[in-house]
């Protein structure tokens, strides 16, 4: 069965059916001034994430039911929650679970804990090159019997771009690209 999500500036995400009937909607966020910048969901359509200008990642269960709020902001000082204030985008890992968004200032991963979810590693933008992520700017793929993530940089400077292991460490490789870039992309087989 097809169906679409759309999200936007008014915090809700709706889900449509192939003939353009509204099945279900959610909210977000209750300030409806809080745009939503992204909307993904998993392969079997299990779970939802919105990610929105209120610094946080919001997953929703099949039922439409919130399961966990990811907050990159929590336990931060007040100069490295600022940077934290917009959520840009997101993706499932492999397991269809796991969770890396990214942001202004950096991207974290999302593990599964205990019903809900956990900040496995977060990457900070002294340290890498993501900056004011956008809907593209993170991918995940697999290469070398290992997933990996590419995370880009659009604004604040060139774009640049990197790649980092599960783990949130950059990846030995990263070093053999540099200069100017706007996109990646593998071979559907993941090879090339």
């Amino acid at each position: 069965d097809n169906q679409l999500i759309t999200a936007g500036y008014d915090s809700v995400a709706r889900i449509w059916d192939s003939q353009g009937e509204l099945q279900f909607k959610f909210a977000h966020s209750s300030d409806e001034r809080s745009q939503i910048n992204d909307v993904i969901w998993n392969q079997d359509r299990t779970l939802y994430v919105t990610v929105g200008e209120d610094a946080s990642s919001r997953v929703w269960n099949q039922d439409k039911s919130l399961k966990a709020t990811l907050d990159d902001s929590l336990g931060l000082n007040k100069a490295e929650a600022a940077l934290e204030k917009i959520r840009g985008t997101a993706a499932f890992a492999k397991d269809q679970q796991t969770i890396v968004t990214a942001g202004v200032g950096s991207f974290a991963i999302w593990e599964p804990f205990e019903g809900s979810y956990r900040k496995r590693a977060r990457f900070l933008p002294n340290e890498g090159p993501i900056a004011h992520a956008m809907p593209g700017d993170l991918k995940l793929f697999e290469a070398a019997g290992k997933e990996w993530i590419w995370a880009s940089r659009r604004s604040y400077g060139p774009f640049r771009f990197g790649f980092f292991d599960m783990q949130g460490q950059p990846a030995a490789f990263s070093k053999m690209f540099s200069g100017r870039g706007q996109a990646f992309d593998l071979s559907p087989d993941g090879k090339n």
